[in-house]
């Protein structure tokens, strides 16, 4: 339901379908039609969660029940311009949003989905087998004619490939070998709820910086889960380094924008968002080796830093 595009009368007609006090005020004549998004907000219950499609790399499924508590109690429009895997996104299944990722390849998985492709991917899926041979036929063989074909092999690439990592090499090219799992899950094709939250909303393949000017309204609400302050900064698909990183700032503490930021704490973001701080927590990370044995335990921290 896009709340947004509909008319103050459809939006009262919600209210009184839903039941909602009329003490709450939307039927006032000084209420704007974005009060009453928000009164709608406030009062009618969440959409149901979701998972994320696809593995992705640092994503924080896991972490969210540590700093839902700093999401604003009214927005607009939910914003995530680093959106990988999306597990905020989907956690939060916003009415209205707009997702971006300079990963060409997920957001092609993303809008395939919300056009209706997740049936097709599916039947791909289904007639591909998990053998290492047609991964790599798939990988680095299959022929390329339309966006669709984009999503298919991209999602394969995701389910059945080592790990989940995403690697490319020089030549922009995915070179994560097979994965060699016995079996993997993609039923969450036909869930509908994927195709209704990514149909209503706004699905860009832009850098940041797009989406800061574009939605800059102290209205909506971002969410940001950039690459990591390290050593390691070329992901083969972008380049990520510490001039990045002071641009995101800059644009963090000028916006009007309600920006939460999750990012590895390192000495240099510590300085970069001083005072913009609010909490850090342990992150625990573990890696399944090739046999299935669980590697060393890495421990670092992650820091929760706001702009309101």
């Amino acid at each position: 339901m896009d709340l947004l595009k509909k008319s103050k009368k459809e939006l009262i007609k919600i209210c009184e379908d839903n039941k909602i006090p009329e003490d709450t005020g939307y039927m006032s004549k000084t209420k704007t039609k974005s009060d009453i998004i928000h009164i709608i907000n406030r009062t009618v219950p969440i959409s149901k969660s979701l998972k994320p499609l696809v593995k992705w790399s640092g994503g924080k499924t896991d972490e969210i029940k540590i700093f839902s508590k700093y999401f604003p109690e009214d927005y607009d429009i939910y914003i995530e311009p680093f959106v990988g895997g999306g597990s905020v996104y989907f956690y939060l299944n916003p009415d209205n949003a707009v997702i971006s990722d300079v990963h060409s390849e997920l957001i092609a998985l993303y809008k395939c989905i919300g056009n209706g492709d997740g049936q097709a991917i599916y039947d791909f899926m289904g007639n591909t087998p998990n053998d290492e041979a047609t991964y790599y036929n798939v990988r680095d063989v299959m022929e390329i004619h339309s966006e669709l074909d984009i999503a298919k092999r991209f999602y394969y690439q995701r389910k059945t490939c080592f790990r989940g990592m995403l690697r490319y090499n020089k030549d922009n090219k995915f070179n994560i070998p097979y994965g060699r799992y016995k079996t993997i899950n993609y039923t969450e094709l036909l869930n509908k709820e994927y195709e209704t939250l990514l149909h209503r909303t706004e699905i860009y393949n832009s850098k940041f910086e797009v989406i800061f000017e574009k939605y800059n309204d102290e209205k909506n609400f971002m969410f940001l889960d950039p690459p990591y302050d390290s050593e390691f900064t070329d992901y083969g698909y972008c380049k990520f380094d510490k001039e990045e990183h002071i641009k995101l700032a800059n644009l963090f503490k000028s916006t009007k924008i309600k920006c939460l930021m999750i990012i590895g704490k390192t000495r240099f973001i510590e300085e970069l968002y001083d005072g913009y701080i609010v909490e850090e927590y342990d992150k625990k990370y573990k890696f399944k080796l090739y046999n299935n044995r669980i590697g060393d335990e890495i421990n670092t921290k992650h820091l929760v830093i706001k702009n309101y």
